[in-house]
């Protein structure tokens, strides 16, 4: 009777292997992309019936390549449709997939594994969990194990890597960073480890069209002496890569000189590339902070470590002031066009933001609120200075007898750093900054001249919105018709009496062709109006790149009936979060496609379900 038993169950065993290998020839061997058809699951549930056949596949069953998402409505209603056997209320009985094999698809759950680091094996665990305890996995075929979820966060990161074939790519972001806890590949002792170490990155966005501020890719840079060419490079390949070469009508970079530099920098190389004028534009964020930085180490010292200050202020606010209690202090303040920011203005605000512009309101009014008191800042940052401006605020409401040099360092900040801070973020388009510039030349009448002397040297060093090309572009899209008719006739002029190609330029001991020579203009720094920051007569104009689309006709019509500006950003904070993001997922993964595929599976479930506190607040997508 044994032998019987054992011989019918080596039968059964060859009938099920010859079936599945019928199926693989006919459909195709398994693959995470196979799952059944809601038409079988007649002849699944039939087969629940019988114990010997239950997870035996039908050779008549053919596998159809789609995607069915598993949502509580469709497995209640397969739950009530089929019968109430255990084989029925587990998810090989539901038909959903062949029940030999787990051949579901989790996209949700995968992007949501991907945004809070989980790994595979804690995804699994965590899956094979939720679906015990709601009677949905009671067959040892509906176990999810690691493997599965590694297939799962691949199959999501290259569905999120499709939404870059839809991207602008008419303005590109970018910015460079070296991790020092980068994962790579590299042959130790003759096998290849995955080890940590420090290594650049270039870091892309999208700042154009209906997904501005997105997340591209980034790129391992190698160590070269002419940093901007080679950026510039890689700029360029990124281009080939999607087809934009001729998309790009400009670049969103920080004012670092190996960005902006007349003849290496990596505008002017790209332009190189692409043979033709491309728009500069500079963040005005990082503009509004170089003041703030030159008058700090002016009056307090130089820093002597990074993140460490050696004069008496600088010392003072590495301290937790904002536990003592605030003194009576003298109000500073603010200008009556400083911004008033809504409820709904601040939900896209960090802590540290919100900080900033509680306390800046707090000085103007000469008392701080109790719900502000307490609250603690961000650490000293010296790449970005907003919590150092935070950390100055609360010292200034702390201080009993001021210093002079703390005193004005407070006041600078109130009426201009906290000011235009929030009034970049308010008139967000690049076309605004010759604008914002002047606001910032004006309000230096407020203060004496130990501060004008540190501050006018430095805008005059980043005054890149002001490049003719950037400066008729802000011209032609005003709102005053004057504006648009002298932005009109200058571009006219230039397109019948084009300027000769760029000069060459010594470069070492050779020489090399630029698309175009652009200098910083003269600025007037007692000018009335922002138009009149420079002089178009004695400046080289080059037509504004984002207006050689038009035709002649176009931009005649453009005076009386003005249209709205490209909508290229004014400042770089979502490069800088392209960065964090990079930073990131290089801890990650070792190979350059699966670390981008983290990067874009990581913005996707980002935007699919915001935070939540609340039930009410959880968003279905």
């Amino acid at each position: 009777a044994a032998y019987q038993l054992l011989l019918s169950s080596r039968q059964n065993s060859n009938a099920s292997k010859t079936i599945l290998k019928g199926s693989e020839e006919t459909n195709g061997k398994k693959s995470t992309y196979q799952i059944t058809s809601r038409n079988a699951r007649t002849s699944h549930s039939s087969q629940t019936e019988n114990k010997q056949t239950e997870h035996k596949p039908s050779s008549s069953q053919k596998y159809e390549e789609i995607e069915i998402a598993l949502n509580p409505e469709d497995l209640m209603e397969d739950r009530l449709n089929t019968s109430t056997s255990s084989a029925a209320s587990s998810i090989s009985g539901l038909g959903i997939r062949e029940p030999t094999y787990n051949l579901s698809h989790y996209p949700k759950f995968a992007l949501e594994c991907i945004r809070y680091d989980l790994s595979d094996e804690a995804s699994a665990a965590l899956a094979n969990a939720i679906l015990s305890d709601i009677g949905y996995s009671t067959s040892s075929y509906d176990i999810i194990d690691a493997q599965k979820m590694m297939r799962e966060k691949n199959r999501a990161g290259v569905e999120s890597t499709n939404i870059i074939n839809e991207f602008d790519f008419r303005c590109l972001g970018m910015d460079g960073k070296i991790n020092k806890n980068s994962l790579v590949l590299e042959r130790v002792d003759g096998y290849q480890r995955c080890i940590l170490k420090p290594v650049e990155h270039i870091t892309f966005t999208n700042e154009s069209g209906g997904h501005r501020g997105r997340y591209i890719e980034h790129c391992d840079v190698e160590e070269k002496k002419n940093k901007g060419e080679n950026e510039a490079h890689h700029a360029f390949n990124l281009l080939k890569k999607y087809n934009a070469t001729d998309k790009i009508e400009a670049i969103l970079v920080d004012n670092t000189a190996k960005n902006t530099g007349r003849l290496n920098g990596l505008h002017p190389n790209l332009e190189r590339l692409l043979q033709r004028p491309i728009h500069l534009i500079t963040c005005m964020l990082h503009i509004n902070e170089l003041p703030l930085r030159h008058l700090f180490v002016e009056l307090d010292g130089k820093s002597k470590t990074p993140g460490k200050y050696s004069g008496p202020i600088g010392k003072a606010i590495e301290n937790s002031v904002w536990n003592d209690e605030p003194v009576t202090f003298k109000s500073i303040s603010v200008s009556q066009d400083f911004v008033n920011l809504n409820s709904s203005d601040k939900k896209d605000l960090s802590n540290d933001q919100k900080l900033l512009y509680a306390y800046c309101l707090a000085i103007s009014s000469g008392e701080v609120p109790d719900d502000v008191k307490g609250k603690k800042p961000g650490p000293v940052f010296h790449a970005r200075w907003l919590t150092t401006a935070i950390r100055v605020m609360i010292l200034y409401t702390r201080t009993n007898n001021p210093s002079p040099e703390l005193m004005l360092l407070t006041e600078f900040i109130v009426k201009s750093y906290t000011f235009f801070w929030f009034r970049i973020r308010q008139l967000d388009n690049f076309t605004k900054a010759p604008q914002i510039l002047h606001e910032m030349v004006h309000i230096l009448n407020d203060f004496p001249d130990v501060v004008k002397d540190i501050v006018v040297p430095v805008i005059k060093r980043n005054s890149f919105c002001l490049y003719s090309d950037n400066f008729l572009a802000s011209l032609l899209f005003s709102t005053v018709r004057e504006h648009r008719q002298k932005a009109v006739d200058v571009i006219i002029d230039c397109r019948r009496s084009p300027k000769q190609p760029g000069e060459k330029l010594r470069n070492g001991a050779s020489f090399v062709q630029t698309v175009r020579t652009q200098a910083l203009p003269k600025i007037d720094f007692g000018a009335a109006t922002w138009t009149e920051l420079i002089s178009l007569q004695d400046n080289d104009m080059f037509e504004p790149p984002c207006s050689k689309k038009l035709s002649e006709q176009e931009l005649f019509n453009l005076i009386d009936d003005p249209i709205d500006p490209p909508n290229y950003p004014i400042h770089s904070q979502s490069v800088e979060r392209g960065v964090a993001l990079t930073t990131k997922v290089v801890k990650r993964a070792a190979s350059l496609e699966k670390r981008n595929n983290l990067a874009q599976s990581t913005v996707r479930a980002r935007q699919r379900r915001g935070s939540f506190f609340t039930k009410k607040s959880y968003t279905f997508e």
